[in-house]
């Protein structure tokens, strides 16, 4: 079973547990957070830190000096860490947090704040029955989207693969256009601004 965990972005931020987790990251991940500007830095710090908080108080989660990155930066636990093994998916959003854990299987989540845009605007990641469904509504759109961000997460892509997804947000599922896979999903607002969409393995 998949858990999801947000929180919004405190702007009171303490420099010492940001040090701290970054002393707690591989050191190749340390070096790239410390390349970035520090508005993305102190995002992407906020993250660890909201993620070590949540592995704190699961003493049955893996620790975050376990925590690895592929190629591409993605974070995960090496098989043979967790028992039973356990899968991790991040995201962040100007103001908020999101952290989703599974035990059972790979987990995608996003969280996106609301700002107006519609599907329309990004026509090309949609199919007709999405656009249809979303109209020029935005938090429909904030729903397609968060969910094709999270599944693309789960299978390991990139936003590219968004159109391979089929969202059907009233069956609370994400179906592969072949119809092969199928994931569940789960949408969450927060505060009526942010959408938070997990998907995970059915």
């Amino acid at each position: 079973m998949a858990q999801v965990y947000y929180k919004r972005l405190s702007n009171q931020i303490d420099a010492g547990q940001f040090e701290a987790v970054l002393a707690r990251l591989p050191d190749a991940k340390q070096q790239q957070l410390l390349r970035r500007n520090p508005s993305i830095r102190r995002n992407s710090l906020a993250l660890y830190a909201f993620l070590n908080e949540v592995l704190s108080e699961n003493p049955n989660y893996p620790a975050l000096e376990s925590l690895r990155f592929d190629e591409r930066g993605w974070p995960h636990w090496p098989e043979g860490d967790a028992t039973p093994p356990a899968w991790l998916s991040l995201s962040h959003s100007r103001e908020w947090l999101a952290v989703a854990i599974s035990r059972v299987g790979p987990v995608g989540v996003d969280v996106e704040q609301l700002r107006g845009q519609t599907a329309q605007t990004f026509k090309r990641y949609f199919h007709d029955d999405e656009l249809a469904w979303a109209g020029d509504d935005p938090q429909r759109f904030l729903q397609l989207w968060t969910a094709k961000e999270a599944v693309a997460k789960a299978e390991g892509q990139g936003v590219l693969s968004m159109k391979k997804w089929l969202v059907f947000p009233t069956k609370n599922q994400v179906q592969a256009c072949d119809g092969e896979q199928v994931w569940g999903l789960e949408n969450y607002w927060v505060d009526c601004e942010a959408c938070v969409a997990l998907v995970s393995t059915l």
